[in-house]
């Protein structure tokens, strides 16, 4: 049965070459979204010739930029084959009004028509060709907005829900190269980073979803292609936020005040504002930290938190302005975040700045740390510090404190524990940059660890060394 199903499906048909001339009317050509419109310029499309499909075999790179030129485009943007739109509808079983296979081995020289030949009549299966095409013109930035929930335009470095044509955009196919592509169409230098889902659920149901496969090959939207029609849901939809130079961030933005609402002195513990608002904890790391300190005119961080560390009535009569901050390194030019928020005031963060540089340390990512911050003295029990950052228990034995201890000079380990010895708050202002360390002997050379986690501050490993410091 089978077979009868691909006898029917298929055709065979004697080659016969056609010459350059039958196609020199652009109109033969047709790219077309799976609803038979013509495609935007830079959309991917199926490719039609005279009403009918045009079968992969032979094409090249060649084949597709001729293509495009004959359509009135520069030149290809990119080509694939395949079964990209709906099976049956490629098959022609929707009403009978399905293609046939209208042109087969389209093999050119070079990018102009005239180097090509071609078949009109050949065996092939349904391995049609998929083409898009790049227009000479500017394409128009105003296509793309990042906005707000309430759907004002984003401020630079904000995260926003990525629109086009005033409708939201799936996360299918996108990349870090397509989010600098887009970023730059905006006039931002590239993407800070992106993500997708429902994090403003209300507002992207309310939306189309108008774009899909947004596949870059690089950051310029040049190299891009994309279709319109879409097989996609609203928890995939993309929100982004873009980089701008640090020198045309706007100052004066942030502020930390004491509970009487008087700038802190260096060193003291503030309430952080922002724009004469609150900033939410959500995504707050230590970067954040010294990137706001930074901007403060200070050279970093001391240490952050959150609560209601003043009294509640004097933090609750603020607004919180900002929410999200999330920073890859300690330049706020970049960092991401957002206006709107999802917070309470539970959750508002406080810092305290210093201008002093901490002094360059030597090339042991370990440290053992008292509540101060200070080096714990030999015998005394301190949390366990690698690269700036707290080590998870997973995995970790009394192989990993010793293999630890004397990888900071160290005869062996006292003992190690876990948990929330410095309080939650103190804990949590740090990264946890080492997890799954599992040692088969007392020597660093006998372990293997994990620089990612999946780990909580409820498992920083804290111990003591023997005081036989060499």
């Amino acid at each position: 049965m089978k077979t009868r199903h691909w006898i029917f499906l298929f055709a065979f048909f004697v080659t016969a070459v056609k010459s350059q001339e039958e196609v020199e009317d652009s109109s033969l050509f047709r790219l077309v979204t799976d609803s038979g419109e013509d495609v935007s310029p830079g959309e991917r499309g199926l490719l039609l010739y005279k009403g009918g499909t045009v079968c992969y075999d032979k094409f090249s790179d060649h084949s597709a930029n001729a293509i495009c030129r004959v359509l009135g485009y520069s030149r290809a943007s990119n080509w694939t084959s395949g079964y990209h739109f709906n099976l049956i509808h490629q098959l022609g079983l929707i009403n009978q009004l399905g293609f046939d296979i209208t042109m087969f081995d389209v093999e050119c020289g070079d990018d102009d028509w005239e180097s090509c030949s071609y078949s009109t009549s050949e065996f092939c299966y349904h391995y049609r060709v998929f083409l898009s095409c790049a227009a000479e013109e500017p394409v128009d930035a105003n296509l793309f907005r990042l906005v707000t929930n309430s759907g004002e335009a984003v401020s630079p470095g904000e995260r926003g829900l990525l629109l086009y044509k005033g409708g939201t955009v799936c996360k299918d196919k996108f990349s870090d190269h397509s989010a600098n592509a887009i970023c730059r169409l905006l006039g931002y230098t590239r993407a800070i980073n992106w993500e997708s889902g429902y994090l403003w659920l209300k507002v992207q149901t309310g939306l189309d979803i108008t774009l899909d496969d947004v596949e870059c090959s690089e950051g310029d939207w040049g190299s891009c292609w994309f279709t319109t029609s879409h097989n996609c849901y609203h928890d995939k939809d993309v929100h982004m936020s873009c980089y701008t130079a640090a020198e045309e961030v706007e100052q004066d933005l942030f502020r930390l005040v004491t509970e009487s609402g008087e700038d802190v002195v260096e060193q003291e513990r503030g309430l952080l504002l922002y724009k004469n608002g609150t900033v939410c904890h959500d995504r707050f790391n230590e970067n954040s930290a010294n990137a706001i300190c930074k901007e403060l005119g200070y050279s970093r961080s001391l240490n952050w938190t959150s609560g209601y560390h003043y009294n509640f009535n004097f933090q609750f009569g603020f607004n919180i302005t900002l929410d999200d901050v999330e920073c890859g390194d300690d330049d706020w030019g970049l960092c991401s975040y957002s206006t709107s928020n999802d917070c309470y005031h539970l959750k508002d963060v406080f810092i305290s700045c210093t201008s002093d540089v901490p002094a360059e340390e030597d090339s042991n990512p370990f440290r053992l740390l008292n509540e101060l911050g200070e080096e714990a003295s030999p015998g005394d029990w301190g949390l366990l510090f690698y690269n700036g950052g707290t080590v998870c228990k997973d995995y970790f034995s009394a192989n990993s404190a010793h293999a630890i201890c004397k990888e900071m000079g160290y005869d062996s380990a006292i003992n190690w524990t876990s948990g929330y010895y410095y309080g939650f708050d103190y804990q949590r202002g740090f990264n946890i940059t080492l997890d799954n360390v599992e040692c088969g002997e007392a020597d660093w050379g006998s372990c293997w660890f994990s620089t990612s986690h999946n780990c909580y501050h409820g498992y920083d490993v804290f111990m003591a060394c023997d005081s036989g410091s060499t």
